[in-house]
């Protein structure tokens, strides 16, 4: 009796040993240990040579962390931690971020016992402690670390013009102007995106694009599909877009003429991220695609509204004031029209 009650003693130390937040984890040892216990391995898990190094201690936001010197940006992975972990967490107002090669099940145990009080894989996100995130094949970005969910917002400026906005809402407009299709304000920063729309009955479509940024403007002119775009900054040259180049005092414009389509890339907030393309394909369709913040939305207004996911509250007006009336709502937005 004294050898049984000895036995499953031992029985007993040995798995509250082994347990963590009341589930268990079998450490593996090396490169993913040996098989899948617990069917939670993805595929191109644990295959990590390298991963992009953010310590937490150094508190740096993304985009702080990807501007590091080539030769501190990236550790290398040791066979016993070959996989990418990255950790997201809030500190004096702003979402730090980390990243690290760790022990692969042992990220697999961090990352499945996070407190139920963050909402860490879905829009919108609460992190009210610490969110981390195990790297896979699927998820791994090119510069080695897996990025937290972030908003994405697409609005369509095409044909006799119909505006699909950033929240899916549908309308058309009809005048001939020189129209706001949005403005994004951040970090003190505006980004102005101005068309000059023309109707179906006189020219159809997008005759221009301007875009304002850090005090300079660039015009974007007629893409047809036929004849050169030109392109031109308000005291520049006017020359044809016929591969990559940047423009502005700060670089701030990167184009670039990818068969017929031109594409504009900046940095909406200032942070070093582009975040916010332009894409102009041949004819009359435009496309605006915002990549949001993490954990957050840029302020975002003009014809193709406010990116709230709201599609009830798009139609408003530079006052702020919200209208049932598409044409009142278009000729807010409206400066230089044809008589």
């Amino acid at each position: 009796m004294a050898r049984y009650c000895m036995y499953m003693c031992m029985a007993f130390v040995f798995l509250a040993a082994h347990q963590v937040h009341g589930k268990a984890i079998r450490r593996a040892k090396g490169n993913q240990g040996k098989g899948n216990p617990h069917g939670l391995i993805q595929e191109g898990q644990g295959e990590a040579s390298h991963c992009l190094q953010c310590r937490s201690n150094a508190k740096m936001t993304l985009a702080e962390c990807l501007a590091q010197p080539e030769e501190d940006k990236y550790v290398q992975c040791q066979t016993s931690s070959p996989e990418c972990m990255t950790e997201l967490w809030q500190w004096k107002g702003k979402f730090v971020f980390s990243s690290e090669c760790q022990q692969i099940e042992a990220c697999i145990e961090n990352e499945a016992n996070e407190p139920k009080i963050n909402n860490c894989d879905s829009l919108p996100l609460h992190v009210a402690t610490k969110c981390r995130y195990c790297c896979n094949a699927a998820n791994l970005t090119s510069d080695f670390y897996c990025a937290p969910p972030t908003a994405h917002g697409v609005c369509v400026v095409a044909g006799d013009p119909h505006v699909t906005t950033f929240d899916k809402k549908h309308y058309t407009i009809g005048a001939q102007c020189l129209y706001t299709l949005s403005e994004i304000i951040a970090n003190d920063q505006t980004t102005s995106i101005n068309a000059v729309v023309v109707p179906f009955n006189v020219g159809f479509g997008v005759h221009e694009l301007e875009i304002t940024q850090l005090g300079e403007r660039l015009h974007v002119y007629h893409n047809d599909g036929k004849n050169p775009v030109y392109v031109q900054l308000d005291d520049g040259n006017k020359f044809p877009l016929t591969s990559a180049v940047t423009l502005g005092k700060s670089n701030q414009f990167e184009l670039n003429m990818i068969e017929d389509n031109v594409e504009i890339t900046m940095d909406a907030d200032g942070d070093g991220m582009n975040d916010l393309q332009v894409e102009w394909l041949p004819g009359s369709a435009v496309q605006i695609k915002v990549t949001q913040p993490i954990g957050g939305t840029f302020e975002t207004r003009g014809l193709c509204g406010n990116a709230d996911g709201n599609p009830d509250n798009d139609f408003m007006t530079p006052q702020g004031l919200v209208t049932l009336d598409k044409d009142e709502f278009g000729d807010s937005w409206a400066t230089k029209c044809a008589a």
